[in-house]
């Protein structure tokens, strides 16, 4: 396909093991763009087999700036409605590259299996000695198993085995954008992970235009967030992030992403240290700046990191476990987010980013930074950008977006045209 897809959808059926390539068809992604609006249409398509969606965005995994979005599309055990969560990182160009532009996950497994993606193969292999591992422990198995440190894992922890209501699937090590308990969704389908090795190419109607305008873009995006870094985005959401610096061992971004708002933190080892030690686990990558932030207000920031590592273990929300935890102390903070794994806990009075605000369908992974919030994260959720950086990047408009798809594929598509397809996805 000349535009920025493989061309194929999988659909995978839990329930007799087996799995089938879907041709992507043009007309589909000329009425649904991508990413969440593509997803939502599957989810339609499918809904009376109780599908979770894994999908890419239009750029996704491309040299568009902030390109790293994957998105997945269920029935959220939190708000029972169908909402969607991203997936940053380096999740989405994976799958992408893997030859599976979209995901759609069927049924139950009557036993514990993950899924390996790769190649344009699809395989659905046992999982019962993953099942009781944390997500770390899943993690390096998946990668040993497979020989490739490069597999990019989605996989729960116990929460999500226990399928307890805020169970988050995280991205490798690290938690991820989902605040819809999707990893109870994969406990609940006895799916452990789902393993991607992406080694595809994306085709396009006009490389050089398009490499031309990207290159140009490019160069306003960076200026644009040149010295930027987490501490922006904090003081931008309006939280504190008391005592973090002296813990940074760097500033990190997903994907193609000239933000590095993802700090990497040591507290097992000196931050500034460099090169590499016998020490087995540094620290943690901070992905979710509020449920740092939650911890924080309660913890001093060593307790705070260390914390959001269990959280990130066991495969629970961190702004849930952060808003809920009593104790100040170390050993009596872990064990409270281990008695979280079991049961159910009451979020009715928590507040993501401090405010007051319907997140709607989209989740609280970007913070309100801008009046027009929901417009900006439909759009980043169908292109496969990442909502905050389009937030904090005004050259990265509609009408530049638009233009960038239509070197990319020949269309004519309008600014109306994917005014449309929000409208849809807001609802």
């Amino acid at each position: 396909m000349d535009y920025m897809y493989s061309g194929l959808i999988l659909v995978v059926d839990l329930e007799s093991g087996e799995t089938e390539e879907v041709d992507l068809e043009e007309e589909f992604i000329r009425e649904n763009l991508g990413g969440a609006a593509a997803n939502l249409a599957l989810y339609e398509e499918y809904k009376d087999r109780d599908p979770m969606i894994l999908g890419s965005g239009f750029f996704t995994g491309t040299l568009i700036s902030g390109s790293a979005l994957g998105i997945a599309t269920a029935k959220s055990p939190v708000t029972g409605k169908v909402a969607h969560s991203p997936l940053a990182w380096f999740f989405g160009p994976e799958l992408k590259l893997s030859g599976y532009d979209f995901v759609v996950i069927c049924g139950k497994s009557e036993k514990p299996v993950y899924l390996w993606l790769h190649d344009e193969m699809a395989d659905i292999k046992e999982a019962g000695e993953l099942w009781g591992k944390d997500t770390w422990e899943t993690t390096d198995f998946l990668r040993n198993e497979l020989g490739d440190d490069r597999v990019q894992v989605l996989t729960i922890g116990k929460a999500g085995e226990n399928q307890v209501k805020n169970a988050q699937l995280i991205n490798n090590y690290w938690g991820s954008g989902d605040k819809f308990g999707f990893g109870a969704i994969f406990g609940k389908k006895n799916v452990k992970a789902l393993a991607l090795r992406g080694m595809g190419e994306l085709e396009l109607d006009d490389p050089e235009a398009f490499l031309e305008k990207d290159m140009e873009l490019l160069g306003k995006v960076k200026e644009s967030v040149s010295g930027k870094k987490v501490e922006w985005l904090a003081e931008k959401a309006g939280i504190s992030l008391e005592g973090l610096d002296p813990f940074i061992h760097r500033n990190t971004a997903c994907f193609n992403c000239p933000l590095p708002c993802r700090p990497y933190v040591k507290y097992n080892e000196v931050s500034t240290v460099m090169s590499s030690t016998r020490v087995a686990e540094p620290g943690v990558l901070v992905s979710d700046l509020y449920g740092m932030a939650a911890f924080n207000k309660k913890l001093d920031m060593e307790v705070s990191l260390r914390a959001i590592e269990k959280c990130c273990r066991v495969g629970i929300d961190q702004v849930v476990a952060g808003s809920l935890i009593k104790n100040t102390e170390l050993d009596d903070v872990l064990r409270e987010i281990d008695s979280m794994v079991p049961g159910e806990s009451d979020t009715s009075d928590i507040k993501p980013w401090d405010k007051d605000f319907d997140y709607g369908a989209f989740g609280s992974f970007c913070p309100p930074l801008t009046d027009d919030w929901k417009e900006k994260v439909a759009i980043s959720y169908i292109l496969g950008i990442c909502p905050i950086l389009l937030s904090a990047v005004p050259e990265l408009s509609k009408e530049v977006l638009v233009e960038m798809i239509n070197v990319t594929t020949g269309w004519d598509t309008t600014v109306e045209n994917l005014d449309s397809v929000v409208s849809k996805l807001i609802g």
